[in-house]
């Protein structure tokens, strides 16, 4: 059985798991179900005293 011959729903699936193993498991896992994360950093605040 060639590609060729594959149903659209059968190219679908070979589509998606290329593309899957392509940007790697973690990664399509984060984007499709991970929340935003809050940063992890802050800006200092400082009063600065003029004149």
């Amino acid at each position: 059985m060639e590609t060729m011959d594959l149903s659209t729903a059968g190219k679908v699936v070979i589509m998606t798991l290329m593309f899957i193993g392509k940007i790697g498991m973690f990664t399509f896992l984060f984007s499709m179900g991970g929340k935003p994360l809050k940063h992890a950093y802050r800006y200092p605040k400082e009063r600065i005293i003029i004149g």
